[in-house]
Formats: structure tokens, C-alpha cells, sequence
């Protein structure tokens, strides 16, 4: 999106979902505040290879990965975005899922969102421990599994709440470059990591 009333913008927005009502919903929004927008019907793991193609080769990007639970961001949709030149990451890591569903991913018949999410995060974490001990453990495994990329998570991450204070989610930025960190931490309205798992 050309230079505006607030100064440069995206040139191009691209957007995905699984649901087309949403989608759409979207574009339309984006659409009326002069956006060029492209849309991908699918979910993450299906479009991402399709997104990524359209991306130009020169430009400088930013992904907002928005799952509704953990499951719903397989680890290889961010490996495959955290692979293109010049792009940062804000990602939405669901706390309401990992605290409400905790105990029945924890199960060995539970559902597979962890092993979806954090893969190997079983070998690195001990489960024997008290619930929100288990919390961090995993949310340390899934930042290593980013440095292992290449990348990193801002140690500056935003607890989003609902009107009753319960958290929603964390607000997670990734980035290889030092400039895009020292801005993330200079623009992001801070929440203690310590108080993440309280």
C-alpha cells in the first residue's frame, strides 16, 4: 500500500485463513482502508508454500501468525516463513490453550497440538512437575526450537487479557536482525516474562 496520511505502508498484504467467511470479511476491511490484498483459502500448513512464493525476493516482510490454539500453528509453518530473507514474526501463542488444555495434551491418548506446535517438546520437559512449571518448560522448549532457525524470540512479550484480567495470549516477536529486535523492545508495551505463568 503506497504512502499515506500515516506515512509508508505495506506495499502488499496477504492473508490466510481456513474459514472463507473470515476471509473474506477480512479483505473487505483491509480493502477499505486502501489496502492491495491477496488472499489464501487453507489452512497455515497448506497455503504457506503459496505465500511464500508470491512474496518478492527483495522485500522486507512481516507475518502475523494469529492461531486460535497451539495445534492450530504446526512449528513447521514458522520454520517455513522463518527461511525467507528479511522477514519478522509476531506470533499470537495461545496461554488460554496451553493453561485450560494443559492436563489433556499432558494425556497419552490427548490430542497431538503440542507435539504440532513445540515437536520433541516430551524429551525436554518434565511432566511431573507442578502445571505451571510445565507451562514455561514448554514455552523455553518453542523459543530454542526458534534459535535453532537461526532466530529469535524478544525477551519483551505481551500477556493480552480479556476484560476479567484471565490471558488470552502472548504476543511473541521473532526476528534474526539486532536493529528489529532493539525496536520491537522499544515500541512493545511490556509485561515481565516473569509474570507470563503466574
Amino acid at each position: 500500500m503506497g504512502g499515506g496520511r500515516h506515512g509508508a505502508q505495506f506495499t502488499e498484504f496477504f492473508i490466510a485463513d481456513s474459514n472463507e467467511e473470515c476471509l473474506r470479511a477480512a479483505r473487505s476491511r483491509l480493502e477499505a482502508r486502501g489496502a492491495n490484498v491477496r488472499t489464501f483459502l487453507g489452512e497455515a500448513e497448506a497455503v504457506v508454500d503459496q505465500v511464500i512464493a508470491s512474496l518478492s525476493r527483495s522485500g522486507l516482510h512481516f507475518a502475523l501468525l494469529g492461531p486460535f490454539r497451539l495445534g492450530d500453528l504446526p512449528f513447521s509453518v514458522i520454520e517455513r516463513l522463518a527461511g525467507v530473507k528479511r522477514t519478522d514474526l509476531l506470533i499470537h501463542v495461545s496461554a488460554m490453550d496451553l493453561k485450560r488444555d494443559l492436563h489433556s495434551y499432558l494425556r497419552t491418548d490427548g490430542p497431538k497440538h503440542l507435539d504440532r506446535f513445540a515437536p520433541q517438546w516430551k524429551q525436554s520437559v518434565d511432566t511431573s512437575q507442578r502445571s505451571e512449571l510445565i507451562r514455561v518448560a514448554i514455552f523455553e522448549h518453542w523459543k530454542r526450537l526458534l534459535k535453532q532457525l537461526g532466530t529469535s524470540a524478544n525477551e519483551c512479550v505481551e500477556a493480552v487479557e480479556n476484560s476479567k484480567s484471565a490471558e488470552l495470549y502472548w504476543l511473541v516477536f521473532v526476528a534474526r536482525h539486532k536493529l528489529a529486535h532493539k525496536l520491537w523492545s522499544e515500541i512493545a508495551n511490556v509485561t515481565p516474562q516473569r509474570r507470563l505463568f503466574g
